[in-house]
């Protein structure tokens, strides 16, 4: 498996308060291991969403030719669908690789997870810009 440098963030005590999952916002329906069912997937292949000290830990697993590419992991921030005291249904996490910047916008649906991955490519390789939807369950 590869691994790519998105190290995770020890997050120290002054860590930025936009990351942290506020105290009305339950993050249980994210929680756990998603896995993308598709066999033939070039992107995603798996997440893992946890919570540590109040803030959403994202760890994503995609793929690079066949293989598997740990890309590490980071904080993220729930999302709810009223400003009440209600359970997150999506989440968000960015990732900055040598090459590119990753952003991972999901929300539930259903008992699944739809995860949208925008990548653009920083290295001036010509590449496009690139867009991804992938459907993942646990």
């Amino acid at each position: 498996m590869q691994t790519f440098a998105a190290p995770f963030m020890n997050l120290p005590l002054n860590f930025s308060a936009s990351a942290v999952t506020p105290a009305n916002i339950l993050a249980e329906p994210l929680l756990g291991r998603w896995i993308n069912g598709n066999g033939s997937v070039r992107d995603l292949a798996r997440i893992s969403i946890s919570t540590r000290r109040g803030t959403l830990i994202v760890e994503a697993v995609g793929t690079l030719n066949t293989e598997s590419c740990d890309w590490g992991a980071v904080s993220g921030i729930a999302y709810t669908s009223s400003v009440g005291s209600v359970p997150a249904v999506a989440f968000s996490a960015q990732y900055t690789f040598h090459s590119s910047h990753v952003i991972l916008i999901g929300h539930l649906q259903g008992k699944r997870l739809l995860v949208e991955t925008f990548t653009q490519f920083t290295d001036n390789s010509g590449r496009a810009n690139l867009y991804c939807v992938d459907t993942l369950s646990r």
